[in-house]
């Protein structure tokens, strides 16, 4: 019986770690910013093995010419960090205050990026193009928010993986072994 206890807080506490590292996959930023960045400086990333210690890492190389300025790089990750953080994506929004807020965002995103486009280095070339692919970053994120959806689909997930552990434990002795051993098994 001990042995049954000792397995489920097991389960239950790697069933938390599971639920910890999904929802930090969900809700981590740093990936899509770093992208912006890499897109932003053309920069991509490759793996490089160090000569003396025989360790991969990760380095990026220039692929082109930057969209951006290293300051304007800055600024406009920093814009999107505004957008695009756990907090928004805890957010709860309406279909059509989703559309006001694009609306809005755009404006101002536009109007930054046009104020301060040569401070920058973003050429007039590429200027409808950081604006666009900036907005396309915020519309994207932003949809996660709309009618609560993206909490609903964390809960849908956590409910999901909680039943299955629930069921695994059913099949080693039943509910109520599961439940500290009040089975009497």
């Amino acid at each position: 019986m001990e042995q049954q206890q000792r397995n489920s807080t097991v389960a239950s506490n790697f069933q938390n770690i599971q639920n910890s590292a999904f929802m930090k996959m969900r809700i981590d930023t740093q990936p899509l910013i770093k992208d912006i960045k890499n897109f932003l400086s053309a920069k991509q990333g490759v793996i490089k093995k160090d000569k003396q210690t025989g360790q991969l890492y990760e380095d990026y190389e220039s692929v082109g010419v930057p969209y951006a300025n290293e300051e304007g790089v800055m600024k406009l990750c920093n814009m999107l960090r505004m957008v695009a953080n756990e907090h928004t994506f805890q957010g709860n929004t309406k279909d059509e205050h989703y559309w006001h807020l694009l609306e809005r965002l755009r404006k101002e995103i536009t109007n930054t990026i046009v104020i301060k486009c040569y401070d920058w280095g973003i050429t007039d070339d590429d200027l409808n193009t950081v604006i666009d692919e900036v907005c396309r970053v915020c519309e994207l994120v932003l949809t996660r928010t709309v009618d609560n959806l993206e909490r609903e689909s964390y809960n849908a997930t956590i409910k999901s993986q909680e039943n299955n552990v629930l069921r695994e434990n059913n099949n080693k002795g039943g509910l109520f072994s599961f439940a500290g051993g009040m089975g009497g098994q």
